[in-house]
Order: C-alpha cells, then structure tokens, then sequence
C-alpha cells in the first residue's frame, strides 16, 4: 500500500496512469537514478520522467514482500490485487488473472481503509488528492527555491495548457482563506 501512495504522490501522476504502470516501463538510467514511462493525455504519446529511488525501492520492497520480484516480467502489472480469488465471485464464468491491474475503485478503498486507521473521514480521502499533495509538496519546493516554475508544473502535471496550470494553482494549490472561499 506503502508503494501504490508513495508513487501517486511522488509522480503526481493520474491514479489510472499508476494503476496502469507494468514492470517494463520502470528502467534504470545513468547515475543511479530510475525513469519511469507514462501515457501522456495532453500530448496523446507515451513520455519518460524521473523515479525517485525511495518510489523505485518502496516498489520492489512492495514486490517481494508480495513474492513477485524474482518473477515478474515487463508485461506484468505492478499494482496488481495480491488475492485475485477474492473476487472470482464476481467473474464466475472465468478463473482470476493475477495479472490485471488494480482497479481504481479498490485502490480507492484501500487508502479508505488507511484513512480509517488514522481516524481521518474516510470519505474524504481520494487518490487523486494524493497527486494533490504531491503537486503542493513540488509547489512548495520551487517557492522555497526562488519562484514556482508553472511550465515545470504543468509538465509534472500532463496539463494541456499553461492555463490549466495556473487555474490548477489558484484553485488546489493556493485555495482562498476566507471563510466563503
């Protein structure tokens, strides 16, 4: 669970853009560092961007503690349901594939789940408020550093535009503190 909220914060990648990550489109690059291929909505192609060693590490630690580092190929899921016959009720014409990816619904339900733990409201815990947080933390940085750069954002992002971004930052990033908002 660690790797699946460390990878949608860290990335701020769309949950389905996470979800939908296979082993293959984790790689290695020089100096250490791990590269990670998404499918970019806004430029409709698929685009390569920085893994941070804690994301790759926390995901390998994810797949052997689920028994599949030694065996996974780049065709596999990364985020896959660890007990596939859990829902074979739903599906009972057909065996379980173990390698589907998790659906957004579950990962859903399992950060729920965690929110619960913590005694947050459940309800008011969302995947996508993980790209949020992730989004504010890169936001935060660059204002530390001198000034936000917004192209930097909106390409961390997959904005279409620059005018989402800025609309984005207005609205999730630097809400209004007044009381009617």
């Amino acid at each position: 669970d660690l790797a699946l909220f460390l990878t949608l914060a860290w990335t701020c990648r769309r949950p389905s853009e996470v979800l939908g990550l296979k082993w293959g489109d984790l790689y290695p690059s020089l100096g250490g560092k791990h590269l990670y291929r998404y499918y970019s909505r806004s430029q409709q192609k698929h685009l390569w961007a920085n893994l941070d060693n804690r994301v790759y590490d926390a995901i390998c630690a994810y797949l052997a503690a689920s028994d599949r580092l030694a065996t996974i190929q780049p065709d596999d899921y990364i985020f896959v349901p660890l007990y596939p016959e859990r829902t074979a009720h739903l599906h009972a014409d057909a065996a379980p594939d173990p390698n589907q990816p998790l659906s957004t619904r579950t990962a859903a339900g399992i950060l729920k789940k965690h929110a619960r733990k913590i005694g947050l409201d459940a309800e008011c815990a969302h995947l996508r408020g993980l790209r949020h947080a992730g989004a504010l933390l890169r936001y935060e940085l660059m204002k530390e550093q001198g000034a936000a750069d917004y192209v930097e954002l909106q390409k961390l992002l997959d904005h279409g535009s620059l005018r989402v971004t800025m609309t984005y930052t207005q609205e999730v990033l630097e809400p209004s503190t007044t009381p009617d908002g």
